[in-house]
């Protein structure tokens, strides 16, 4: 019986720090992006105009890295406005597909990766891919939505083998839009 006991004092513990280390994640919300998504610290912002085969297009990027223990992962999330007459969450399916894949291995080629899989998925009604992508040393998860003309990709990359999936999970679920007009 004491045996059962200490087991289940064991498991009360360990919730009541796993609740602990969940309370630290900060709930970060973007004004100008439209979205709010859960950060384990605060993260950089950053701008940058890039060009793309639509022309240069405002890219705005939010990076954080994870120093916590149990958790070697950097999170990130991108989103950029294309114009509403070249890219539309409601173009064909070919057209979105081609767009998703190219956005997936833009991602490897940028880390000089490999695309280890990737899936068609949709986000409260809004198409959309996620990827695993294989680097050296690492591996990147990416989500990329469409909602409207605006494109959000929210990165976790990590170290190969260190993946810690439920934080994983709490910044890729976490993720909240309000859809442009």
């Amino acid at each position: 019986m004491k045996k059962y006991t200490l087991s289940a004092a064991a498991v009360i513990g360990l919730f009541i720090c796993c609740s602990f280390a969940a309370a630290e994640w900060m709930n970060y919300k973007s004004e100008d992006g439209k979205f709010s998504i859960m950060f384990p610290k605060a993260p950089q912002a950053s701008n940058e105009a890039v060009e793309t085969a639509v022309g240069k297009v405002d890219t705005h990027i939010l990076m954080c890295e994870s120093t916590d223990e149990g958790d070697n992962a950097v999170y990130g999330i991108v989103y950029v406005d294309y114009p509403a007459t070249l890219m539309s969450s409601d173009m064909s399916k070919d057209k979105l597909d081609v767009m998703f894949n190219g956005a997936i291995e833009g991602g490897a080629a940028n880390m000089k990766g490999a695309v280890q899989s990737r899936e068609n998925i949709t986000y409260k009604g809004y198409p959309g891919m996620k990827g695993k992508i294989s680097f050296e040393g690492g591996i990147m998860i990416m989500e990329a939505i469409l909602v409207k003309s605006r494109i959000y990709m929210m990165e976790v990359g990590y170290e190969t083998g260190k993946n810690n999936v439920p934080l994983m999970d709490k910044f890729l679920n976490s993720f909240q839009f309000a859809v442009q007009k």
